[in-house]
This record gives C-alpha cells, structure tokens and sequence, in this order.
C-alpha cells in the first residue's frame, strides 16, 4: 500500500485514523517497555551510553522487521484468529481502537512503576477482551490460539532461564584462565553485539505484529473482514522503528533501570550471557513458529481459523519438505581430530577444559597470608611473656621481617585479582578480606614498634594476657580462613566465627581492666602514654580479627 493511498484514505475515513493514532501510540509505548529490555544489559555494565544504545536499537528493530517481513508476513492472521470480532467491520475497527487504547493505558502505567511487560501478550488480550465485549460473552475466543499463548509464555521462561545459565557456565568455563582486563575488552564489545542482535529480534519479533495490525485497521475502514490481504510497505517498517525509538529515547531509562540495574547486578560477561541466551530463545521460538511466505499466495480468512491442511501438505509433512513443521535440524557427525597446524588449536582448545581449577587458588593464598598472622602473633606473645627493653630493637626487626613477607604475599593476591576473570567467590569479597588480614599482621608489628618508639621499661599491667587473647584469637580466624574453602557447608566455619567474636569479647574486657589499672597507678607520664599506646594496639589487633570474621559471614550469607 502507497503511502498517499493510506493517507487518502485517513482523510475520508476519521476513525482509521484514530486506530492508526491509537497504533502509532502502541508501538511508541513498546519503545520505552518492551524495546528498552533488548538494550537493558549493554547499558548497565557501561558497554555503550545510553544514546547509542537507543539509536542501535532503532537501527536493527528496522532490520528486524526488514528480514522477518521477508520470511514471513502473515502474522496478522495469527493475531487476528485469536478472537472473531465478527462481520461488522465498523464494529471490528471500534474493537480494534478499544484494544490499542487498554494497551496504551497499561503500557503507560507499567512504565510510571518502572516494570518490563510484554506488549505483545497486552496486545493479544486486548484483542480477547475486545471481542468478548462485542459478543457477550466468550463464543469469538480461539481456545486453541491461546493455548499457544499460554505455550509460549512458560516454553519462553524456561527456554530462557536454562540457556542463561547453560551460556555463563559455559563462559565461565571457557575464560576462567583469561586475563580479566583482556576479557573485560572483549565482554564489552560482544555485549554491544549481544544488544544488536536483542534489538533485532525485538524488531522481528514485536515489530511486524503492531504494524500488521496497523495494516489490520486500514483493511477494516475498508470494509473488508473476510478478505485480509497484507504486504507491509517499506515506509511503515521505517515509521515503526523511528516512533519505537523515539518511544525508547523518551522513557526507556526507567524499564533500563529496573531490568539491567535493580533486579540483578550484572558484570560484562553475564551481561553477555543473558543476551546471547535471550537471541536464541527467540530465535528459536521464531524460527519454530514461523511461516514460510509465499509471495503468491493470499493469505485469506473465511470464516474459519486456520482450517485443516489439505491432503497433499499431510503428504508433505510425512516426506518432510512442508515449510510448516518447524526446526529440522542436520544430522551431526562425530568432530575429527584436526591434523597439521590446527592440533595447537585443537590443544588448546581441550586444555581450556581440563585446566585445573586452582591455578589461582585464593583459598590457599588468604591461608598463607593469615599464616604470617600465627607467626607475628606467637613471637609477640614469646616478647611480651619474658619482656626485655634491652631487646626491643632486635624484636621490632624480627616481627618486622614477619610483617614484610606478609606484606609480598599480599601484593601477589592483588596483582593477581587485578588480571583474573572468575574468581570462585566476588574479588570485591575477595580484596576486603585479604585487606583486613593485612591490617591485623601490621597491627601486629605496630604493637612492638610502639614499645621502641616509647622507651617502654615496663609493660603495663595486663599487657602479657592480653598478648596470650590476641594469640589465641588470631590463631581462631586463620581456623576459619582454612575452612573458608567449605563456605557452602558453613556449620563449621560459623561456629570458628562465633569463637573469635568471643575472644575478641574477653580482648575487649582485658583491654579495659588493663586500662584502668594503668591509669590507677602511680606511673609517670611517659608510662601512662607508652602503655596505653601499646594496650590500644593489642585491641585493635582483636578488633581487625572481628572484622575478618565478619567479612567471611558476609561471604557466606551472599553465596549460600
């Protein structure tokens, strides 16, 4: 249909050009909705800006249609019999406006509270509720077409759900020995592709329905009902993309919030894997469901919905050559072994499935890393049992040297974390505890450096029990670091967490006797200011401990 045809025709007939006004609105509402979902993840984890997602989506919504008009463009036949609006086509264009208004209104709602939904099932309903209205009461409704509705709901979410999963544990599995910087790189651009390639499917997928019903509208101010003959011209794939994406500049933010922000935290890579696993659910779904267009044929509705397929295409369908039984998938062979230059590929390849798992164990290294803690913690409390100033230069190098080891093992985990991809827990995780395992080791070396910056003759009282709590506590979280590896049969790990928060109990009410003791006494200003210092760096060392222990509970609650 010309353009200037379809305008003459709005001049004479005011109410088509409602419905083409009320149309036009849906598609602009499936563009901040529905378009929005296919750009949601490319955009929360930065791969591309917002404004460039939207004109990307615009872009390939248009191929979408493009390409799915010329496999098939009969898909308003497939809306159209899932209700009988009868053989008044001044009744069926009034039902149709009604329809387009209902989705308008809930499409505009659903985007004020931020919800992704499905305008595709909004306009399928209100088709129903339309037709409904008209007869009184369920007499036009095609159980059977909505039977595939309801198919295709719970076939789509659990298509869905297992390819998401099924593709980031594939992608897991395949990067887990990637530089992470690299992967990020590559992420990033794949999910800019992963959008694209969203978009078209929106686009081959809801496009064509709105503007099939467009074209459905125009047909009914023509009066026809029997007769539906559509050919979607090239100008109402470009309007519909341009009023899609107009529709997704105005108010696609709110639904790209909620979908890529809100409901889950997505790195580069999952972003990735929820995009390609969504394009091939509805690459999937589409392929099994369309149809095969054949430009010479008239796709005609008389009185019937669908009707029963003639002899020769169940003859067809027995040889396997009908273009309507869905997805016929090649006989696949065994993959030969490669020969020649391709067998480093091929090792590699397979090597990239066998690796072992703990190249970068952080379980071990977190366990050596406390292991410097033991160390520093078991000559401290040696020092302070038989404390001696005369050797305090000696002791502040001793601990010292413990410290700067720790220090290196320290430096490595973070080198490493700044290149892994797949660390078996989060890095932000990962760095928080190693950082306050640190902390507790250089607690530590500042409890002797305290003692030889101050000239301490004499520890203050409480100062050697307090050394044997801080001991004992330190040695109870490196007992939970080693565990930490059975986060997922935590029984264990917790009751190791509840014995240091308990010592660190008695560390807090040593701590203060110890205070007050000191400042009860006699002692010279200089002993006051020495031994305080010293007694504040042994608590803090049991406070570090608590803090360890929290960030391991945390680990647990956010993996188990």
């Amino acid at each position: 249909m010309p353009i200037t045809d379809f305008l003459t025709m709005i001049t004479e007939n005011p109410m088509l050009a409602v419905s083409a006004l009320l149309t036009l609105g849906v598609i602009l509402v499936n563009g901040w909705t529905d378009a929005p979902n296919a750009i949601a993840t490319c955009v929360s984890t930065r791969a591309i800006g917002v404004r460039k997602a939207i004109v990307m989506a615009a872009i390939f919504n248009f191929f979408g249609v493009l390409v799915m008009t010329a496999i098939n463009a009969s898909v308003a036949m497939t809306i159209y019999n899932i209700a009988d609006f009868g053989n008044d086509a001044r009744l069926s264009l009034i039902a149709l406006c009604a329809a387009m208004s209902a989705i308008v209104i809930w499409a505009v709602a659903a985007w004020y509270f931020g919800i992704p939904t499905s305008e595709s099932h909004a306009l399928i309903a209100g088709i129903t509720g339309a037709a409904v209205a008209i007869h009184g009461n369920f007499s036009g409704i095609n159980a059977s077409e909505w039977g595939k509705v309801l198919f295709g709901i719970v076939l789509s979410t659990l298509l869905g759900f297992a390819f998401g999963f099924l593709s980031l544990k594939l992608t897991v599995l395949l990067f887990r020995d990637r530089n992470r910087m690299k992967s990020e790189k590559f992420f990033s651009g794949a999910q800019i592709a992963g959008g694209a390639a969203m978009a078209f499917m929106h686009g081959a997928q809801d496009g064509q329905k709105f503007m099939a019903i467009f074209l459905l509208g125009a047909s009914f101010a023509g009066g026809h009902t029997d007769t539906v003959m559509f050919t979607i011209p090239l100008w109402l794939m470009i309007m519909c993309s341009a009023v899609m994406g107009l529709g997704t500049s105005i108010g696609g933010y709110r639904i790209i919030k909620s979908v890529g922000m809100d409901m889950v935290k997505l790195k580069p890579y999952q972003g990735f894997a929820a995009d390609f696993a969504a394009t091939l659910c509805l690459l999937l779904s589409s392929h099994g469901t369309s149809r095969q267009h054949d430009p010479h044929k008239d796709y005609r509705r008389h009185g019937c919905r669908g009707g029963a397929p003639s002899r020769q295409r169940k003859l067809e369908h027995r040889k396997g050559t009908c273009t309507d039984v869905g997805i016929h998938l090649p006989r696949l062979r065994p993959p030969r072994i490669p020969h020649g230059k391709a067998v480093s590929s091929y090792i590699r390849l397979k090597r990239s499935f066998t690796m072992a798992k703990n190249r970068n164990d952080y379980f071990s290294l977190a366990e050596t890393q406390v292991s410097y803690c033991v160390r520093a913690a078991v000559l401290l409390e040696c020092i302070f049992r038989d404390y001696s100033a005369a050797e305090s230069s000696l002791h502040r190098e001793n601990i010292h040297a413990i410290e700067h080891e720790a220090d290196g093992v320290h430096h490595d985990i973070l080198t490493r974390l700044s290149t892994e991809f797949i660390t078996p827990i989060d890095q932000e995780d990962i760095l928080r505890l190693v950082q306050i395992i640190d902390d507790v080791t250089d607690s530590l070396d500042e409890v002797v450096l305290e003692s030889y910056m101050f000239h301490v003759d004499v520890l203050p009282e409480g100062a050697d029990r307090l050394a044997g709590t801080v001991l004992r506590c330190v040695k109870a979280l490196a007992d939970a670091v080693h565990e930490l590896r059975n986060f997922k049969k935590p029984a264990k790990l917790r009751s190791l967490l509840v014995e240091v928060n308990s010592i660190e109990g008695e560390a807090d009410a040593l701590y203060t006797e110890a205070i007050h003791t000191l400042f009860g006494s006699d002692a010279d200003t200089k002993r006051l200011i020495g031994g305080k210092a010293i007694l504040d760096c042994l608590e803090d060392c049991c406070d570090f401990c608590e803090h360890a222990a929290d960030v391991i509970d945390q680990i647990i609650i956010k993996n188990t």
